[in-house]
């Protein structure tokens, strides 16, 4: 892996101007050439089930889905709308924060496909997704 197009650091500054990724509390922890890791902290609000006390699954998908956003700036430089999402749950959250981890597969002309894996405090896999992203980038001359 080498440097990403943007730090960490300004990945994060783009990240909190987002008023959806500022409510959830996410904050970019690394970035790389490929993607970037984030982290969310548990709070009461997103839990789904009462009974059980779990993470909503929409909350899960957001973090699949925000980490594989932020993964464009920092391999490709620039950020695009998601165009499909597919998102796997693995386990049930209870409690703890979260990590995002992405990476992006393949940047094309126009469409960009990248990976997300969501773990739980203990490192284990909560949720898995894949995201296509519209990133028209300009052409080599």
């Amino acid at each position: 892996m080498t440097d990403p197009l943007m730090s960490a650091v300004d990945i994060d500054a783009f990240n909190r101007t987002c008023p959806f990724n500022a409510w959830l509390g996410v904050r970019v922890v690394t970035a790389s050439d490929v993607g970037v890791e984030i982290e969310v902290p548990w709070r009461d609000e997103l839990v789904g089930s009462p009974d059980v006390r779990t993470m909503h699954g929409g909350v899960l998908a957001a973090i699949a889905e925000t980490t594989a956003g932020l993964s464009l700036l920092a391999a490709l430089g620039q950020a695009g709308p998601a165009i499909d999402l597919r998102v796997d749950y693995h386990r049930p959250v209870r409690s703890g924060p979260l990590r995002g981890r992405g990476r992006v597969l393949r940047a094309g002309g126009t469409i960009t496909s990248i990976e997300s894996f969501v773990h739980d405090a203990d490192d284990r896999l909560v949720a898995s997704g894949r995201a296509v992203f519209l990133v028209p980038r300009a052409k080599a001359e």
